[in-house]
This record gives structure tokens, C-alpha cells and sequence, in this order.
């Protein structure tokens, strides 16, 4: 709900005395449903973009850190005959990458279904 809606409506309880007390009441409920909603959106906002930090950055390590600025280091290990860097900038980067899509997806249905948000 808007601002100059809100507004509105709460000039019109401090105003009006010819409309009735049901009208008055559901005013007041439509104004508090207004709040609640509002921080509901808040915080659904907030918990999405705390997730989206966190897959970020391990997207970051697993395709940045890992296979481009730690490969000296990774490549004293190895997978199948192959070294870890390399491995790593190849493969590991977007296996990871693929487990964070399906991460990100189930974490947000489950948020979706918190927030009362998720499609049927």
C-alpha cells in the first residue's frame, strides 16, 4: 500500500464521523494488514539476498580463487591422474557451479513457503 494511500485512509478515521463503526474497523485492519506486509516484504528480501551472498561467494572461491589464483597450490594434489588446479578449472568449477543452481532453487522454495509467497 502507498503512502499517500495510507494517508488517506488514516484521514479519513480522523475525519469522517458519518461512516460506520464496521467501515472504521476494517480500515484499521486494512492499515495494520498494510505494516505487517510491508516488513513481510522486508524480510523476505533480506533472507534472499543473505542466500544470494553466501552462493556468491562460493561461486567466487570455486571459480575465481580456487582454479585461477590458488592453482600452484591445488596442483600438489591430484583426481584421476590429473592435477587438482586443473581439475579445479575444468570440471570442479562447474560442478560446483551446477550444485549451487539447484542449491539456490530449494533454498528459495523453502523460503518461498516460509513467507507464505510459493506458487502452488
Amino acid at each position: 500500500m502507498s503512502e499517500k494511500m495510507r494517508d488517506l485512509l488514516k484521514k479519513i478515521l480522523a475525519e469522517e464521523t458519518s461512516i460506520s463503526a464496521k467501515t472504521k474497523e476494517q480500515i484499521q485492519q486494512t492499515l495494520a494488514s498494510a505494516g505487517s506486509q510491508s516488513e513481510q516484504r522486508s524480510a523476505y528480501w533480506k533472507a534472499n539476498l543473505n542466500i544470494l551472498g553466501w552462493c556468491l561467494t562460493v561461486w567466487f572461491i570455486a571459480g575465481f580463487l580456487l582454479p585461477i589464483f590458488m592453482v600452484d597450490a591445488l596442483n600438489t594434489m591430484s583426481i584421476g591422474g590429473y592435477p587438482l588446479g586443473f581439475w579445479m578449472a575444468q570440471q570442479g568449477s562447474i560442478y560446483t557451479f551446477l550444485v549451487l543452481i539447484f542449491f539456490y532453487a530449494w533454498w528459495m522454495n523453502r523460503l518461498d513457503k516460509k513467507f507464505d509467497v510459493h506458487e502452488e
